[in-house]
């Protein structure tokens, strides 16, 4: 009797490691492109809570954006339509486990033109790395190139506290590290504000941009020498005006754009001057501060980062103005920060300017 107890414990105790064996791994986490620097890496992050029977998957910038998918069985989403005649678009996902792969197949359908595509996502892990591999499905029902991508899972961190520096002499501050008294902010003021001394730009609702209003030169600089401390955290993109004007609505006309982005999908780096010099290099990498000097002398704009010139630009005699923006000349004007959009965190600290 002992013995066939034990082989009964025994064989259960199989079953129970057998089990566990196959048990699928845990995707939770939010996951980043292993070269976040890249910006071309699709999706550039995700977040997956999985439980035993269903997993959320959480995409920024998609459509959806979140979407929980039942395992073993399909969960339908409307994306758009349904409303003044026009046929609803939904979209179908079936999500199951292929061994200890997870995967997601997505099919589009609605609108006038019926089935518009699908697509397959497998998910894979191994420690801290996920494997993404991805393909569309042809007309003909193949299925087209799998596109495979690595990512590592994201632990928040906070942002850094900006550098201490002493105003320079000749020059003065513009902000005073403890709220925008001096500064207007153009669409949504809730998307700056002032954190461990610094401006800091989160986009609520639409791109807004923060004006200096203040006494110092009358808020309208053509001949200057600024200096600040910049910082995008990941996949941020923002940016630094000069010689322009307040503008209630949209991105300023006026003036010329000094971008802020080291990892965002738009491929114009940090030290740029917008849509007339733009640059591919990366002189910094995200959550760094970035020393940045802007000079403005006569019909020339200079920009140095870290002490190092990367532009210096002189307008011809006949330039018409950038391609976007015909406008956009120097001239005297004003300094403004960009709150790009949602996802995009930006911030400044320690500005001050010197007029020539």
């Amino acid at each position: 009797m002992k013995r066939a107890m034990l082989t009964a414990v025994l064989a259960t105790a199989v079953v129970v490691i057998g089990r566990a064996a196959q048990a699928p791994p845990n995707l939770s986490g939010t996951w980043r492109p292993q070269n976040s620097m890249g910006g071309q890496v699709n999706p550039f992050e995700f977040t997956i809570t999985q439980t035993a029977d269903s997993v959320t998957i959480r995409t920024p910038l998609s459509n959806p954006e979140s979407v929980t998918l039942k395992l073993n069985g399909e969960t339908s989403v409307q994306i758009g339509g349904g409303q003044g005649g026009i046929a609803a678009t939904t979209a179908r996902f079936t999500a199951g486990w292929e061994g200890s792969k997870l995967v997601v197949g997505s099919a589009i359908a609605g609108g006038p033109g019926g089935m518009i595509s699908s697509s397959r996502a497998a998910y894979s892990i191994s420690g801290d790395t996920l494997t993404l591999e991805t393909s569309n499905s042809r007309p003909d029902g193949s299925i087209g190139q799998v596109r495979t991508a690595t990512y590592m899972k994201y632990t928040p961190v906070p942002m850094p506290a900006p550098p201490s520096r002493t105003v320079e002499s000749g020059y003065v501050s513009l902000f005073n590290g403890k709220d925008l008294t001096g500064w207007k902010a153009s669409a949504n003021p809730d998307s700056f504000k002032v954190e461990n001394g610094a401006i800091v730009a989160n986009a609520v609702g639409q791109p807004s941009h923060l004006f200096y209003d203040g006494a110092v030169g009358n808020h309208a600089f053509q001949d200057f020498d600024l200096r600040l401390d910049v910082v995008a955290r990941y996949r941020s993109n923002g940016g630094v005006y000069v010689m322009t004007e307040f503008q209630p609505q949209g991105f300023p006309g006026k003036g010329f754009e000094i971008q802020v982005n080291n990892s965002h999908s738009d491929r114009i780096r940090t030290g740029s001057l917008y849509h007339v010099v733009d640059l591919s290099n990366i002189p910094g990498k995200d959550d760094e501060w970035i020393p940045m000097e802007i000079k403005g002398q006569g019909n020339t704009i200079a920009i140095a980062l870290k002490g190092q010139e990367v532009v210096r630009w002189t307008q011809p005699a006949d330039w018409p103005g950038a391609y976007d923006t015909p406008g956009r000349k120097i001239g005297p004007g004003t300094i403004a920060f960009q709150s790009h959009d949602l996802y995009s965190v930006t911030a400044y600290s320690n500005i001050r300017v010197k007029l020539n």
